[in-house]
């Protein structure tokens, strides 16, 4: 659960400005499989999504009461689907049990860390169809040629370090060339086969 710590407070996430791509995915895997663990171990509590309006942290885990979880919050999500964050006037009438997790759900959050549930998430990024459109841009826009000139000016061009002309070997005397080839070990075995 990689992402999990970083949920838990509305500086998760350095604050709000590195939120990966998919996390709401992740979130939504973690929660599902935490909540049915508190379940088996008897937990008085469970984790619900919320997204945090404006500055910081928008992708939280918040922490409720299991009745309050069943009857007010998980009747209103539709069936596998990601489930939707709880909304503000909801968790303002809902007394939330801040850092007082009680033994049975930190037995579950231990479990859920050691089953790897991250494998579980496959996040897919692709480029945009604008893409194709941006880059027919960048030749019609004048302003961008100029830019790519200046850009070319202030990098200067890589230079070759210089060389010195090597020195040339001391003369010695030529070898006389050999009478006859050499004969291989392959040569013996050729003229059998033949």
């Amino acid at each position: 659960m990689q992402y999990w710590e970083s949920m838990l407070t509305k500086w998760g996430f350095d604050d709000g400005t590195t939120v990966p791509d998919g996390v709401e995915v992740y979130r939504d895997v973690y929660l599902k499989t935490v909540n049915r663990l508190a379940e088996k171990h008897g937990s008085s509590q469970r984790f619900v999504p919320y997204d945090r309006d404006g500055i910081h942290n928008p992708c939280l885990v918040v922490l409720v009461p299991c009745d309050w979880f069943k009857t007010s919050y998980l009747p209103s999500q539709a069936g596998n689907e990601r489930w939707q964050s709880a909304d503000d006037d909801a968790l303002d009438r809902v007394e939330i049990p801040l850092g007082q997790m009680d033994e049975e759900m930190r037995t579950a959050l231990a479990e859920a860390h050691d089953r790897d549930i991250d494998l579980f998430v496959e996040v897919t990024t692709t480029v945009g169809l604008a893409f194709e459109d941006f880059l027919d841009d960048l030749y019609s826009d004048p302003g961008d040629a100029n830019d790519a000139a200046e850009t070319a000016e202030a990098v200067p061009p890589a230079t070759e370090p210089a060389t010195q002309p090597a020195e040339e070997p001391a003369s010695q005397p030529a070898e006389e060339p050999a009478s006859q080839p050499a004969e291989s070990p392959n040569d013996e075995t050729m003229t059998k086969l033949e």
